[in-house]
């Protein structure tokens, strides 16, 4: 059943070659048939559920972590299942949802996170139901968060008669704090002069860091939307098999451009070469988690041994470094390159 069936129709008014009969509608005047309903209800759990995953992610902090990465999950799945305009306000009606039960509770500033997150899953849905490729189902998605985080900068940095960079500044400074807060908790002892130093390398990394991270959140939602759309027969497209996605190779010369700049004398390339590095480090590690599911695949290594090896990966810092060279390295390489001619 194509996407297409999921959306709103125009309600054709009855002619001869349909015997004068009116279209069946349902609670909310939307053409349906046999396969396709969407109801009051549907937008109404929509609301529901959205709302409730984002509240509980801040009322119960020993899930919240995991929660909030997935805020925009029931965005995405009830915009691909309600269509453009119900999605949007599902989205809609839930932020202020979140928002009016937040702040009676004192947390109402939290409900921007929401929205934020919100707007990276709606348009994630926007990019998949146009059959788009999966890099855009993943950077357009993070683009747009991006583009909102920085237009609420600017609006919260006016309305409080200050600058950006400062607003900027004092947040990243509130997040050190509250880290410095729990070392001390646990007993270790932070120099001043370190937590200095790592605000200030902090704050040059900024951009690559929210970058990497908007588009984590992006591709985990992404790839968990494509499992439960089969679960709940919500249409998604294949994309085709991921175990054998690679990069572009032109992408390797930004990443050389960016090892230049650490060498050559100057903060201001150095700062630029860093955030290049992190953006690069994360395309080139899921270049190399394609190559592991490939060759798990290829092995036919037992679930249970996939999802430690998977976790292994996302713990063990030294394994998630190897992964990333794996992928940078099959610019050249192709270790898939073997197993590929013997299928052909």
């Amino acid at each position: 059943m194509a996407i297409s069936l999921l959306k709103q129709r125009k309600i054709k008014e009855p002619t001869a070659e349909s015997g004068g009969q009116q279209p069946a509608r349902d609670e909310v005047g939307i053409v349906v048939d046999d396969e396709t309903r969407i109801t009051n209800k549907d937008i109404s759990t929509g609301v529901l559920v959205t709302t409730a995953i984002f509240c509980f992610s801040v009322l119960i902090p020993a899930v919240g972590v995991l929660l909030n990465l997935f805020t925009p999950l029931p965005v995405i799945l009830y915009r691909l299942k309600l269509g453009r305009k119900a999605g949007a306000f599902v989205l809609a009606a839930s932020s202020l949802a979140a928002y009016l039960i937040l702040s009676s509770i004192g947390s109402g500033g939290e409900a921007v996170a929401f929205i934020h997150f919100g707007v990276l899953g709606w348009v994630a849905g926007e990019v998949i139901d146009r059959n788009s490729s999966i890099e855009l189902a993943v950077t357009l998605p993070a683009l747009a968060a991006i583009g909102l985080g920085v237009v609420l900068l600017l609006v919260v940095a006016m309305g409080r008669a200050t600058g950006p960079y400062q607003l900027l500044t004092a947040y990243i400074d509130g997040q050190v704090k509250d880290t410095l807060s729990l070392y001390q908790s646990m007993g270790v002892d932070v120099p001043d002069q370190n937590m200095a130093q790592i605000k200030t390398v902090m704050l040059a990394v900024f951009p690559g860091l929210t970058i990497v991270g908007l588009g984590i959140v992006s591709f985990l939602n992404l790839m968990v939307a494509r499992r439960l759309s089969a679960v709940f027969k919500i249409p998604f497209p294949e994309f085709g098999s991921l175990n054998k996605w690679r990069p572009p190779e032109y992408l390797v010369w930004p990443v050389i451009g960016a090892g230049f700049t650490l060498v050559v004398p100057g903060l201001g390339l150095a700062v630029i070469g860093l955030n290049i590095f992190l953006i690069a480090s994360l395309i080139y590690l899921l270049a190399g988690l394609a190559i592991v599911a490939y060759f798990f695949q290829q092995k036919e290594v037992p679930r249970f041994m996939r999802v430690f090896g998977y976790t292994l990966i996302a713990l063990t810092q030294l394994v998630t470094i190897a992964v990333i060279l794996i992928g940078f390295v099959d610019t050249w390489i192709d270790f898939r390159k073997p197993r590929n001619q013997e299928e052909s």
